[in-house]
């Protein structure tokens, strides 16, 4: 009975210190901007091609977040594209979750790209555990960017048979808009602190 309370009371204390620290850390803004033109996906088929369709003509930067990414058919069509531009020239960075993306080991990319898992768990621990990052964000040379609700995996192609045809949203913009996007990416970047040795 003394261990639930003991637990209990560090649960308490966790929280609150955790609660205190990020409302100082809190870097929250608030962006008016807009688009030049907006494409609409409900299917990751569609949506994968174009994003690797627009990676393949990044003459710049390549800022790719999700909160899951896999070490799959889909996953590795990126990953082989995103090592090819890193070797012409382009800046790559890759980031994901440390929860949603715990089982991705991938230290070959890792070696190729910069690489980060943001939210790694830290002091105070069951605070930080449950801030998870959802966001899944594609950027390219500050021109073209992704935002929606599909993860990098064979599962958002109908390739889980536990999951079906998954169905989500995903929309693809040009213009100024991914400008906030990419200073967003950064706040994210620089928060994360499992970065690889290539930094």
């Amino acid at each position: 009975m003394i261990f639930i309370i003991e637990l209990i009371i560090l649960l308490i204390l966790d929280f609150q210190l955790g609660k205190l620290l990020i409302a100082k850390q809190n870097k929250s803004k608030t962006w008016l901007t807009n688009a030049d033109q907006v494409t609409s996906f409900t299917a990751g088929d569609a949506l994968f091609e174009s994003m690797l369709t627009d990676m393949e003509k990044a003459r710049n930067s390549i800022d790719l977040q999700f909160f899951i990414i896999r070490n799959d058919r889909i996953g590795n069509q990126f990953y082989s594209l995103l090592d090819k531009k890193q070797q012409e020239g382009v800046k790559v960075r890759v980031m994901t979750d440390w929860v949603g993306s715990f089982r991705f080991r991938g230290k070959w990319l890792k070696d190729k790209v910069l690489f980060r898992k943001s939210n790694p768990p830290i002091f105070p621990f069951f605070y930080h555990l449950q801030q998870r990052n959802h966001r899944k964000v594609l950027m390219i040379d500050e021109a073209i960017s992704y935002v929606g609700g599909f993860n990098l995996g064979n599962e958002y192609v109908g390739k889980d048979n536990k999951l079906g045809m998954w169905r989500d949203y995903h929309l693809r913009f040009t213009g100024a808009i991914t400008h906030v996007l990419k200073e967003s990416f950064d706040i994210d970047w620089g928060r994360g602190n499992t970065a690889n040795h290539r930094e």
